[in-house]
């Protein structure tokens, strides 16, 4: 009589897992505007500006008269940063702490001699921004409502505008815009660089007629953690 084969027992199977989110469980927000051309009526507040939570997005409310928002930035996701326009024109920034939004004013010039076009959260609460002055390129940098203008050496006299800025994740600031060099018809690239809490313009390829419009460098070290909404869990 044959030997009768033993009956192989196979490994317990794991139970199923719970389907991942469609989450990163990062802040991220954003910011724009709502143009009244498109609705046929006036908008009291034509801003955007929007929060994903890492489960949904949802509008957020600034104050004291924001009327137009160009850019966002956040250090983390409770020290974040937008930089617009107020009804009259003037520069207006936003900050939040996490939980509410406060209004600053970082350059009070009057309506259409000056703008600031981006912002840099650069951690701390304070932030670095930039555009233009009457012409010249123009750095403001502050928090908590003490604001100044970055000293750039070779700025003083220049004709130019910087239109972006972002930090790395080693505290370096990097603007960048153009510039008008000997009553010259066009303009050259410019980019404006804080390393080691100086300031200076760096030299750069002569490019007849270039602008650099974005500035983005690594924001965070290889071991760092992302910043997460206030009270939200690490994604699955």
């Amino acid at each position: 009589m044959g030997r009768r084969a033993a009956r192989r027992r196979l490994p317990p199977r794991p139970s199923p897992r719970p389907p991942r989110r469609l989450t990163t469980g990062e802040a991220v927000w954003s910011v724009g505007y709502q143009a009244s051309t498109y609705t046929g009526y006036s908008i009291d507040q034509p801003y955007a500006l929007m929060q994903w939570n890492g489960r949904a997005w949802t509008e957020w409310r600034l104050p004291q008269q924001a009327h137009v928002l160009y850019k966002v930035d956040a250090a983390s996701a409770r020290d974040v940063w937008t930089v617009g326009v107020r009804r009259l024109g003037e520069s207006y920034a936003g900050h939040f702490d996490g939980s509410t939004w406060t209004a600053h004013a970082p350059w009070p010039a009057p309506a259409g001699t000056s703008g600031l076009l981006d912002v840099a959260a650069t951690g701390g609460g304070r932030a670095v921004f930039v555009g233009h002055d009457g012409g010249r390129p123009l750095v403001v940098a502050g928090g908590s409502g003490q604001f100044g203008r970055g000293a750039v050496p070779g700025t003083e006299w220049l004709n130019g505008v910087l239109r972006a800025v972002s930090r790395t994740a080693d505290a370096g600031v990097f603007a960048a815009g153009e510039r008008y060099v000997a009553d010259a018809p066009y303009p050259e690239p410019m980019i404006a660089q804080r390393v080691g809490g100086v300031w200076r313009v760096a030299p750069l390829p002569s490019i007849p007629s270039a602008r650099l419009t974005t500035s983005r460098g690594p924001r965070r070290s290889g071991g760092a953690e992302p910043c997460r909404p206030p009270g939200s869990a690490s994604p699955p």
